[in-house]
């Protein structure tokens, strides 16, 4: 949602957002990725509400409250999600 926004950047506006460089947000975004589907692997299936927001925004929104302190409210309005 939000990341899709922010994609067309350039380098030092996206590290003045988020306070980290395109390449170890990158890494992270597949490390964090490798890391559910090794869980989702040994849990097998089970029934549960998907999340909203996909994995590059949960990051960039952990980044984001680490860059600013913004608390739950504005999220939601940046994001479309409640509170």
């Amino acid at each position: 949602m939000f990341c899709e926004n922010i994609k067309n950047l350039t380098n030092p506006n996206f590290k003045r957002l988020t306070r980290v460089h395109r390449n170890t947000f990158k890494r992270r975004f597949k490390e964090v990725r490798n890391y559910n589907r090794i869980i989702e692997k040994r849990r097998g299936n089970r029934r549960s509400r998907p999340f909203k927001l996909g994995v590059e925004d949960q990051i960039l929104m952990m980044l984001m409250f680490y860059r600013e302190y913004r608390n739950q409210y504005h999220f939601g309005g940046t994001y479309g999600i409640a509170e």
